[in-house]
């Protein structure tokens, strides 16, 4: 039996290729002297630091916003109308997801 061709895998590979080779030297002009500065950081500086934006904004959001600019013209007043809270709610997966994944 004849082995068929993986076309797939070849325009992948091909695709990959084109895409090193046309923004490699780009990016790493514009982005290298932020690897070679960073290089010796050890990563969980970097979790505790994206960690530390998500629940800064989370908290900002919560504590710092006027509930009257958050929640202009709300029909209803309940806590579960109040953006602040759903912002949180949904900021909050993300924090999760990137604690346990990173």
């Amino acid at each position: 039996m004849e082995a068929q061709p993986d076309v797939f895998g070849s325009l992948v590979k091909g695709g990959a290729q084109w895409i090193n080779d046309t923004f490699s030297a780009p990016m790493k002009w514009f982005f290298g002297w932020i690897d070679d500065l960073l290089v010796g950081v050890d990563p969980i500086i970097f979790k505790c630091c994206a960690l530390g934006l998500f629940i800064s904004a989370m908290l900002w959001v919560m504590f710092v916003l006027k509930k009257e600019y958050v929640n202009v013209d709300r029909p209803n007043k309940s806590i579960l109308t109040d953006l602040r809270l759903w912002t949180v709610l949904a900021m909050s997966p993300h924090v999760i997801i990137y604690w346990v994944f990173s």
